[in-house]
């Protein structure tokens, strides 16, 4: 079984993917949720939305991101096109020339990164094609893989291809199971150029206002969040902390995990779409993957292909499933308890102790 899980994460990582550019990963992920029959509908902005489950109890929201940083191609003439950077892009390690794939309604078209400009509209990319490409259209770069090596799964983009892959598991695992709450698998648009399909599933109230959101993600490697330690429950993100009651679900599936490892940090190096669910009132918290060469910057300075642990990602997806199955209606109980202890054992002490005082 996990082999076909991370059969199914390569074969992902075959897709090219661009913000507002995600054709390919798109019809994969309608292929899986097809051939599985489980049942899916597309808002107004492409981003896709799974419900499963009773109609009864706190909903629970699985949320991952379709695109990864990529470009723009907004001119072509001859044997040139412009481009411009799309997300986090790391321009510090694009050094002419640089092989890119032009995404167009047929096969990826191959081109050359010859020239990085910096214009009053910020950076723009000219590139060496074999002629013309249509406008405007997606680009990626042209990068090894995906492969396991060893343990580690390196791909194009593991952000947030990983995302898409552990919710497509869940969804599959658990569409047959009774399910003690509404289940919502939500595949979003745009997240590399400003959250923006989160933002839009959040304003809509697709989501009942009480779901608890939980967004998946491969986030920089941090210390407190190390490649092969297993897969890091998000406290926080670069910009917001998040909600504890949502938190709770996933630590509560992680001690059922028999001793699996899972880590817990706030993961500073980027904002994830759990902010854009939070900040329209939801209660949020993330499951991150720690992830080598994030946004394709590698250590040499030269782009190169992203990578997770093998590991990290098998564990992930096993708490995600265990999460969307339990049945404990309030998962903080053994820490409530912990403290109802340590009162019950010292509270006549501080008692004695203060009229001393």
């Amino acid at each position: 079984m996990e082999d076909q899980w991370i059969a199914l994460l390569l074969d992902l990582g075959r897709r090219p993917t661009a913000p507002l550019y995600e054709t390919a990963i798109i019809q994969a992920v309608h292929a899986f949720l097809t051939a599985h029959t489980i049942p899916f509908a597309a808002d107004p902005y492409g981003n896709l939305i799974v419900r499963l489950g009773p109609a009864e109890g706190t909903p629970l929201a699985l949320v991952a991101h379709l695109d990864h940083p990529g470009l723009e191609v907004t001119a072509s003439q001859g044997t040139t096109a412009l481009a411009r950077p799309l997300g986090g892009v790391p321009l510090a390690s694009l050094r002419p020339p640089e092989p890119v794939l032009i995404l167009t309604d047929g096969q990826p078209v191959p081109a050359t990164v010859v020239a990085l400009e910096q214009t009053g509209e910020g950076p723009l990319l000219r590139l060496q094609t074999d002629g013309p490409v249509p406008t405007p259209t997606g680009a990626v770069f042209a990068l090894p893989g995906p492969e396991r090596r060893g343990d580690l799964l390196m791909m194009p983009a593991v952000d947030d291809l990983v995302g898409c892959a552990a919710l497509l598991l869940t969804l599959a695992a658990v569409r047959d199971q009774a399910l003690p709450r509404p289940l919502y698998g939500v595949f979003t648009r745009a997240e590399e150029i400003g959250l923006v399909g989160a933002t839009l599933v959040a304003r809509s109230g697709l989501l009942p206002p009480e779901t608890l959101v939980v967004s998946l993600e491969a986030s920089r490697t941090l210390p407190g969040a190390v490649i092969g330690r297993g897969p890091v429950i998000r406290v926080g993100d670069r910009s917001r902390t998040f909600d504890a009651t949502a938190e709770g679900l996933l630590s509560a599936a992680a001690r059922r995990l028999e001793g699996a490892p899972v880590q817990r940090q706030l993961m500073s190096g980027g904002t994830c779409e759990a902010t854009a669910f939070g900040l329209c009132g939801y209660r949020t918290t993330g499951l991150a993957f720690p992830l080598g060469n994030y946004h394709n910057a590698g250590p040499d300075g030269r782009l190169r292909p992203e990578f997770i642990h093998v590991r990290d990602f098998l564990t992930g997806v096993r708490l995600l499933q265990t999460a969307a199955l339990l049945d404990e209606p309030d998962p903080e109980a053994p820490l409530r308890e912990r403290l109802a202890t340590a009162v019950g054992r010292y509270a006549e002490r501080l008692q004695a102790t203060a009229r001393r005082g």
